[in-house]
């Protein structure tokens, strides 16, 4: 069957983040959620409430909320109010969070050195825009609510980035 090998694929990938997020969360003292956190504000400028990190990342928001409350007390991030809309708060990291932003980056710059070991850049093109085709035909299924058995999930949230 033509899908056993992609899902030994995802499998695969998702084996080896799993393996970089536990070796975060030990070094730091983190939970999984906190670390999605931080990545999530470090990589995505202009996002950066909760509800942004909970769609983002398909979190639920009293999880993203314990996380926030969480890495306030770690002095790893700050509530800001917003001066126009009172009800929105925005979430900035400290500077002592940039210790766990650096080893993010080091270790997603040597996940994917990995991953694409013996490709050539024009072959990553090619696998990065086929990639970006299959996304969005399950963006465009997830959004016709064709598989979700009556569970509501916004396109948006296919495409998180870290």
């Amino acid at each position: 069957m033509k899908y056993k090998n992609l899902m030994g694929t995802i499998e695969c990938i998702l084996c080896a983040y799993k393996g970089i997020l536990k070796n975060i969360c030990q070094e730091f003292g983190l939970t999984v959620v906190e670390v999605h956190v931080i990545g999530f504000l470090h990589n995505n400028p202009g996002l950066d409430t909760a509800v942004d990190i909970a769609e983002g990342r398909m979190l639920a928001k009293s999880n993203i909320s314990q996380a926030v409350d969480d890495l306030i007390k770690k002095n790893l991030l700050i509530r800001e109010v917003d001066s126009a809309d009172r009800r929105r708060v925005h979430l900035h990291l400290t500077a002592d969070a940039a210790a766990v932003t650096e080893k993010l980056d080091r270790e997603w710059e040597f996940f994917w050195d990995e991953l694409y070991e013996g490709f050539s850049e024009s072959e990553i093109a090619l696998h990065n825009s086929l990639r970006e085709r299959v996304t969005r035909n399950a963006a465009r299924l997830v959004e016709e609510n064709r598989f979700n058995h009556g569970h509501r999930v916004s396109v948006h949230e296919c495409g998180a980035r870290f």
